[in-house]
């Protein structure tokens, strides 16, 4: 051990010993360093910052171990990005030394650094060097980064996964939290490999599967046109307009190009301005479901995309769109998708108080009618058939004071009710006055009634 030693020559004469020389000497004990491990986490995100400002998860901690000598020294980190022949620092912000561990044995010293990085996209195929602080020599370099694009789960559902674009070893893991979308990195299995498009980890590590691009169009979805879009010459899509509850219908987008990297299949709710991405369609046909599964199925048959809407209620009403990636270009058309409900027949109630040339009518007089007028609702108009005539009119504005319309919307169907009143004359005695919806003329969505006037 280290200490303050005395160091003598001595004789031994008959027996005796004498001190010829002696001295003092100061002894320590030296052990040497090492060359460190590393181990990185693969959750590695570009530009991942929390609601608390923090950057990194625990999954996400890196560590280096190694021998820093005695008297121990330190391990320090810093990057390179030219695979090792040149080294830099690593910013304060964008590290965090979580914890040093050190761990003597017999004269000899072992440090664990765990440390968080804040990966910026600039340190994307970068390695880290872990090396003992007073040496030049012992250190050892990282396998290279490969970080995960911030956007990759923009337009993914939460708890599903995405291929990681550039090593197939591991997976991204898509949450949302707060209405926010993280990615988080996850390794397969020792032996298995990530589906590119899926994320699914397999037994299948072959060099098609790990060579497979991952597309990096990862969201695009478009923001709702403020004009009606022009016509693509690369895809066409229907509108659908279909009777409440009457099964599921499909909406087709027909294109005629196959040299397309991405489709997305968007849909924007009837009276929302924001839509999101529900499907990727990839070059190689394959379709992902990302939101709505139990609203739409998704086909693709013979350049046709069919849509098919489970449910045809009025929630389910907006704008699909497709947004085909050709040659770097997007093409995009767009269908709409609405519900209709039929009238009913309507009410008319007449007061009996019908006084010719009156000029004025009471509260007494007023009339009524209250009608289901379908949806979209349609309004209610008032017509007159004169006597020993066979043609209805539409009551003209000046017979008709303190018109007044209520209309209530529930369940994909419009109930309205019209209050008003008449001034008579004394040709409208014996006439009939008819109510019914302004689109609709059938014998069943209207209601009519005589009038008999008081001279």
């Amino acid at each position: 051990m280290d200490g303050s030693y005395k160091v003598a020559l001595i004789s031994n004469s008959s027996g005796e010993m004498n001190e010829i020389i002696g001295e003092n000497v100061l002894l320590k004990i030296r052990s040497p360093t090492g060359k460190p491990t590393v181990t990185l986490s693969v959750d590695q995100v570009i530009d991942l910052v929390f609601p608390d400002g923090n950057y990194y998860r625990g999954s996400g901690i890196h560590t280096c171990e190694g021998l820093i000598g005695e008297p121990p020294a330190k391990l320090e980190i810093d990057i390179t990005y030219n695979n090792g022949t040149s080294f830099e620092p690593i910013s304060n912000s964008n590290i965090d030394l979580v914890s040093r561990t050190n761990t003597s044995d017999e004269c000899s010293t072992t440090e664990t650094l765990s440390f968080g990085l804040k990966f910026s996209s600039g340190m994307d195929g970068a390695r880290l060097r872990c090396r003992v602080s007073d040496s030049l020599t012992e250190y050892t370099l990282s396998e290279e980064l490969n970080l995960i694009p911030r956007n990759i789960c923009d337009c993914s559902a939460s708890s599903s996964y995405r291929g990681h674009p550039s090593n197939c070893k591991v997976q991204v893991y898509c949450v949302t939290e707060g209405g926010i979308a993280y990615p988080r990195g996850i390794a397969c299995a020792s032996n298995q490999c990530r589906n590119s498009i899926t994320g699914v980890c397999s037994d299948d590590c072959s060099a098609t599967v790990c060579n497979e691009t991952v597309p990096s169009d990862f969201c695009t979805t478009p923001a709702p046109p403020t004009t009606t879009p022009a016509p693509s010459p690369y895809v066409s899509c229907n509108n659908v307009n279909v009777l409440l509850n009457s099964g599921p219908v499909s909406l087709s987008c027909v294109f005629n190009d196959t040299d397309f990297s991405m489709i997305n299949v968007t849909f924007t709710k009837l009276g929302e301005s924001e839509g999101v991405t529900i499907c990727n369609i990839y070059s190689n046909t394959t379709i992902v479901m990302l939101t709505m599964q139990d609203m739409v199925e998704i086909t693709l048959s013979n350049n046709i995309i069919n849509v098919t809407i489970l449910q045809t209620i009025c929630e389910n009403e907006g704008t699909f769109g497709v947004v085909m990636d050709i040659n770097g270009n997007s093409e995009m058309d767009q269908g709409k998708f609405t519900v209709f409900n039929t009238p009913g027949s309507p009410v008319l109630t007449l007061s009996e108080d019908q006084v010719v040339d009156l000029g004025f009518y009471r509260d007494t007089g007023a009339h009524s009618c209250t009608g289901i007028v379908g949806y979209p609702a349609m309004d209610l108009i008032l017509e007159i058939l004169y006597i020993n005539t066979t043609v209805y009119h539409e009551i003209q504005d000046a017979k008709v004071k303190d018109f007044k319309r209520n209309i209530s919307i529930a369940s994909c169907q419009s109930r309205q009710e019209i209050t008003f009143g008449l001034l008579f004359t004394a040709d409208m005695d014996e006439a009939k006055i008819r109510c019914r919806p302004l689109e609709v003329l059938d014998n069943e969505t209207f209601a009519e009634a005589s009038l008999f006037l008081i001279p």
